[in-house]
């Protein structure tokens, strides 16, 4: 591979590692992943936590699955569907996750613990592994399994390659043997065709490594149709660090109900039967066989690839003849969509028998062929054509398998070509030909590789010698770098420039170059004198290439290095480069050491011949031995000499050593110096001093003493002259002081009352001399006393402020520093304490003085708040001083309401709802409710609450609510509570009332009595169920900007509507539809009108039909938007026949009434009287009329006052009988 290539994999599979090194950190091991592998394939692998794997790329663009993967992501349900088995001693152990083949249900009878999962990098490669672990019934011995998944890259293509490596950790051998399933869906297709280097077969087929023709070396399963591939997955068994199974099926990953046939997923193991059936969901099943593994071993027991190839292209040709009688389809051939490349691969170790320049070295691309004609397709293949120099076809003609091809079928064809390393990148081009029945081209297309140089370059550096001595000979290796996948010998080392022939001198054999390290060549070098000195050497290697025997192209590399030649006779320097060395202190009578380094700096052997110490300061330093002969310092080394002080008399010594030999510059001297120290010791204070010590208390000072020498130091005693006995010492018996440590000796002090005791102190050392010191002790009372030992600030409304006060007096005899005031306690932050006078801290009260301290309480919550107030002092009192209680009471009301929603629901308009808002004071003060906002002019709501009202903690009020509406449809309003204290919920601040305002009313049409062939109106009413104004109805309506909609249906065979006019639908004819049976009358809007609750008044014809009554039937489609609640009364239309018959009738004026309008109409003949009386239609009289001897001819009477407009009977009494009749009478 190109160099650019391998940095932009390698760049690739270390942010690989990251991403799986992030996965576990994310998902707390639930699953581990590595992501977008090997650009541009980008795949990505994932285990999940019980052992599942699954495989995806996103080669196309978007990500896309290889192994099926449904897991609960992307709301589909959990389907774990590819598995591994591990066969042990003839049992079979499952995934925990697989079912029991005989009841149907997970988990197994014996299930693959996980016991793990952890990523880690192998060569550079990352991988992520799970264990899992199976338990033998027998023996109970632990079977651990590790499966493995990593990203590999090989010519055409990227690979996921699983490994399952077993580990036995039981105690005798076991038949181990290993099963994977792989549940093929490439992109969409769950159905993805499979092929391998044998043919393709849309039906099941099984190949075994032992039997002919063995296994194929891969398989192939497409997203799409071998005409039309889309994405290629691919896997490998047989490959380098792979190995090949025993077996592989490829088929149907679900059963075969029709033939009994299990699918794939439920076979544990060997000896599944083949369905001959094509198989709907896809699945590949490679098997292992069991070998014996000794107990303590650890082998990879399965290892395969699954992958994506290289995209392939499609070519189409050959229909319509071709020498193939019947055929008019051709050859579809889908081959290699790009260039195979090869990888450069270094040569480690030099002369490896395994290594080859390339991997692989021998490439392979596979056809795809398919006969598209409706008749077979004999002897096709694939022809190579001419091959450049440095690419070799292992087969220049070969056999697409199967052969003959039948209709429609696809074979496959592979095409082999071994490379030669070349020295500089390059790219053949080799042409492929499809040929069919022994000679017919069909198709042709060419094979692309591309292979990397393999040039190498080399680097000779320069070098320079460690000193050598003049006049002798010595060896030195100076080294040449390579750059280049092979090793390479290098063939020449000339020196080209030399001020002497026998100053330098390459020595043989020359190095063979490690590939991409490096190699040292020997050389001789003798200076005869002392300086540098510069020789150049030319190295020689040769690079090749062999296209064929007798074909090789040959490169000189050639580079030159200069050899500095240090000649230097024999020196020596003390190191570091010193004159004087200072050995520290060291105690009378003691030792101390250290070495002096002598550095040999030429490149002859110095010899020392002595060293003596010129001055020994009194037999105060020594050399060990006392002198040093011929001791010998080889080139560029060193040597030590150790030296000795003793500790003889104090103060500081100071001596000489001198160290000679005959190399330069024959002799060194060295001053040597040694502090002598006698033991001492030092009194961190001059006085000890107890300040204000209470009458009566036992009290301890710590005295240090501090050791400042290298020498412990011995301390006899220490005691205190006190003839009172109040102070002593804990011990009085010896001690001692480690070297430059310390002592801490405890002073006691117990007085009974208050006085001033000044005393020595006495240190005695034999060895280091007495010291005194002096005991100062006071001893006074110290105490504060509060005014009074707690505090009641009493009950305080939440979020307001309280001042109170407290006295605190010095009552002893000693004066006491304050330093704070501390506030301690559950409810401390709703307290604050200061001095009254402002003083800052710290400050001194004097005996008998005091001060105040002024106390804030601010509840922050209600109920008791407590707190302590804590009076701190740089000295403790010599009585406990118990903090003062601070004790305060937060109150508030809080309003809490039952509900700050009320739904009235639809109330008639006319009428009222009552109903109460529940109040109660869930706080612990009263609470007092002022008042109750209604929104202005809102005459819907109101209520006869007297207020103010006070509500006592705890209790509750039911406030009055009316609920009348005055308008129509549905709203909400808002009412205001105005109180004193807090919401107990802050969305309760408004009371929120909803109603619907509604038209209760009945829709009527009176009863008609009426001739036939006579004109009558019909009103159609609208009368409310509740007391309304006479307008009220009509403002309703008007108000609502709604479309009435009525209807009223008729008998057309006795009833003829000609027109409907006047009343709330207005007179105007547009939006009336008439037709027999039916009145139809749709206005936009309401008109206000004088004529009450008259909806509209139909006019119409008696006609003589089949029956005597017709009902009248309105009907209400809309009005007011629907906010209206409606009751139907029918009318009835009594037709009355007259002189229709043929019977002879005696013509002679008859008395007669009806009703106009808003009057009745009375006709009598001549010299007629009578007597007419109004009634209901149940018939009670309303108002009687006795009518006068008549003239002949009608009368008018207007309605009597206090009678009301609607229905009536009209009974008229007269000589000839009585004449009934209905009448509506209108206002």
């Amino acid at each position: 591979m190109r160099t650019e290539s391998m940095n932009h994999l390698v760049r690739s599979v270390l942010i690989v590692s990251l991403v799986a090194l992030a996965g576990i950190q994310a998902s707390a091991q639930s699953s581990l992943s590595i992501v977008d592998a090997l650009p541009p394939y980008l795949l990505s692998c994932r285990f999940t936590n019980n052992g599942h794997f699954s495989i995806s790329t996103k080669y196309t663009g978007t990500p896309t699955t290889i192994i099926y993967r449904e897991d609960g992501t992307g709301n589909r349900p959990v389907n774990y569907t590819s598995h591994v088995h591990l066969y042990v001693d003839g049992v079979v152990y499952q995934m925990a996750y697989e079912e029991d083949t005989t009841t149907r249900t997970a988990p197994p009878p014996h299930p693959l613990a996980v016991k793990r999962m952890y990523p880690d990098t192998v060569a550079g490669r990352p991988r992520i592994n799970v264990d899992v672990q199976a338990l033998t019934v027998a023996e109970k011995d632990t079977i651990r399994a590790t499966l493995t998944m990593e990203p590999v890259l090989r010519s055409g293509g990227a690979f996921i390659r699983f490994t399952i490596t077993v580990d036995n950790r039981g105690t005798r051998p076991h038949d181990i043997g290993a099963l994977l399933l792989v549940d093929t869906k490439i992109g969409a297709n769950d159905r993805a065709p499979i092929a391998t280097a044998y043919g393709y077969s849309g039906v099941e087929t099984k190949y075994e490594r032992k039997v002919a023709p063995g296994l194929p070396a891969f398989w192939l399963a497409l997203e799409g149709t071998p005409t039309a591939p889309g994405l290629v997955a691919r896997g490998n068994l047989r490959g380098t660090e792979l190995i090949e199974p025993d077996e592989i099926i490829f088929g149907n990953w679900t059963d075969d109900p029709t033939r009994g046939i299990p699918g794939l997923y439920r076979t544990l193991w060997k000896g599944r039967p083949i369905s001959p059936a094509g198989y709907t969901d896809s699945a590949i099943l490679l098997l292992w066989d069991s070998e014996d593994q000794p107990a303590g071993l650890r082998r990879i027991v399965a290892a395969t690839e699954i992958g994506i190839a290289d995209s392939l292209s499609v070519l189409t040709g050959g229909g319509s003849g071709g020498g193939n009688p019947g055929g008019d389809g051709g050859l579809a051939l889908a081959g290699q969509g790009g260039c195979l490349e090869v990888e450069a691969i270094t040569e480690r170790p030099c002369g490896d028998p395994s290594w080859s320049v390339y991997a692989p070295d021998t490439v392979q691309t596979i056809y795809l062929v398919t006969n598209l004609d409706t008749v077979r397709a004999a002897s096709v293949r694939l022809v190579v054509g001419a091959q450049p120099r440095g690419v070799q076809a292992i087969d220049t003609d070969v056999s697409v398998i199967q052969d003959p091809l039948a209709a429609r079928a696809t074979g496959v064809g592979l095409l082999s070509f071994a490379v030669a390393p070349r020295l500089a990148d390059h790219t053949y081009e080799i042409p492929v030909t499809v040929v069919r029945n022994g000679a017919d081209t069909v198709l042709k297309d060419s094979v692309c590789i591309i292979v990397p140089g393999v040039a190498a370059r080399i680097k000779a550096r320069d070098h320079l010698t460690v000193p050598v001595c003049p006049g002798e000979t010595d060896t030195v290796d100076v080294t040449v770098d390579l750059d280049g996948p092979r090793c390479r010998q290098v063939v020449g080392a000339t020196i080209i420039d030399t001020p002497s022939p026998t100053l330098a001198q390459v020595l043989q054999p020359l190095p063979m170059l490690a590939a991409n390290g490096s190699g040292r060549i020997r050389v001789a070098v003798s200076p005869a004198t002392e300086g540098q000195q510069q020789v150049r050497i030319a190295v020689h290697v040769r690079d090749e290439e062999v296209l064929a025997p007798g074909d090789t192209t040959w490169v000189e590399l050639r580079d030159t290095l200069t050899l500095t030649i240090v000649g230097r006779p024999a020196e020596f320097a003390f190191v570091p480069a010193i004159d004087s060395i200072d050995l520290g202190d060291v105690c009378i009578g003691d030792s101390v050491d250290d070495d002096l380094i002598v550095q040999n700096l030429g490149g002859c052997d110095v010899e020392l011949t002595a060293a003596l110490w010129i001055d020994d300061a009194g037999g105060t330093f020594k050399a060990i031995p006392d002198s040093i002969v011929a001791r010998r310092i080889g080139r560029a080394s060193r040597n030590e000499l150790p030296l000795v002080a003793f500790g003889r008399r104090p103060g500081v010594a100071v001596g000489k050593l001198r160290i000679t030999s005959p190399a330069r510059p024959q002799q060194r001297d060295v001053t040597v110096r040694v502090n002598v120290v006698r033991p001492a010791y030092t009194i961190a204070v001059d006085t000890v001093e107890f300040d204000t010590v209470c009458p009566n208390e036992r009290t301890v000072r710590m005295l240090g003493i501090y050791n400042p020498t290298p020498c412990s130091v011995s301390i006899d005693s220490v005691t205190v002259t006190d003839p009172g006995g109040r102070i002593r010492m804990t011990s009085s018996d010896g001690f001692t002081i480690s070297a430059r440590g310390r002592v801490t000796i405890p002073v006691v002090v117990e007085a009974v009352q208050a006085s001033d005791i000044v005393v020595p102190l006495t240190i005695h050392s034999v060895e280091a001399g007495d010291q005194q010191r002096t005991v100062h002790v006071v001893v006074r009372t110290r105490q504060l006393a509060p005014s009074t030992p707690s505090l009641e600030l009493g009950d305080v409304r939440k979020g307001t402020t309280v001042v109170d006060t407290v006295e605190v007096t010095n009552v002893g005899d000693a004066p006491m520093t304050v330093t704070s005031l501390r506030l301690a306690g559950t409810s401390a932050a709703d307290y604050a304490a200061v001095p009254a006078d402002g003083r800052a801290f710290p400050f001194v009260l004097q005996p008998s003085e005091r001060f105040d301290v002024r106390v804030t309480f601010t509840p922050s919550d209600i109920e008791t708040r407590r707190a302590t107030l804590i009076v701190a002092t740089t000295a403790a009192p010599c009585a406990v001083l118990q903090p003062i209680v601070l004790t305060g009471r937060g109150v508030v009301p809080i309003m809490d309401i039952a509900t700050s929603r009320i739904g009235a629901g639809a109330v008639c308009i006319g009428t009222a709802v009552d109903t109460t808002i529940t109040i109660r004071n869930a706080g612990n003060s009263t609470l007092r409710l002022t008042s109750i906002t209604i929104p202005v002019n809102e005459a819907s709501l109101s209520t006869t609450a007297s207020l103010p009202i006070a509500i006592d903690s705890g209790m509750s009020v039911s406030l009055p609510l009316q609920i009348a509406p005055r308008v129509l449809g549905t709203r909400t309003l808002n009412i205001h509570l105005e109180h004193d204290g807090e919401w107990l919920s802050p969305v309760d601040t408004t009371i929120d009332v909803s109603l619907r305002g509604v038209l209760c009313a009945d829709v009527s049409i009176d009863t008609i009595r009426a001739d036939v062939g006579t004109r009558i109106d019909i009103p159609v009413r609208l009368r409310p169920r509740y007391a309304l104004a006479p307008d009220s109805v009509t403002s309703l309506l008007v108000g609502s900007a709604a479309p009435l909609h009525v209807q009223v249906r008729t008998d057309r065979a006795q009833v003829d509507v000609s027109n409907a006019d006047e009343g709330l639908a207005g007179a105007s004819v547009a939006g009336t539809t008439i037709v027999p049976g039916l009145v139809d009358i749709e206005r936009l809007d309401v008109v206000p009108t004088a004529m009450g609750d008259v909806v509209t008044i139909l006019r119409a014809e008696v006609l003589l039909g089949p029956q005597r009554t017709s009902p009248l039937l309105p009907a209400v489609v809309s009005m007011a938007n629907g906010d209206v609640e409606l009751r139907i009364l029918p009318g009835l239309l009594q037709a009355d026949r007259c002189a229709f018959d043929n019977r002879t009738v005696e013509e002679r004026p008859i008395p007669a009434v009806w009703n106009a309008g808003s009057g009745i109409v009375v006709y009598l003949p001549d010299g007629r009287s009578g007597e007419l009386r109004m009634t209901t239609l149940a018939g009670a009289v309303v108002h009687t009329v006795s009518l006068p001897q008549s003239g002949g001819g009608t009368m008018s009477l207007p309605i009597p006052d206090g009678v009301a407009h609607g229905w009536y009977g009209l009974v008229l009494t007269t000589d000839d009988g009585q004449i009934v009749r209905t009448a509506m009478l209108l206002p």
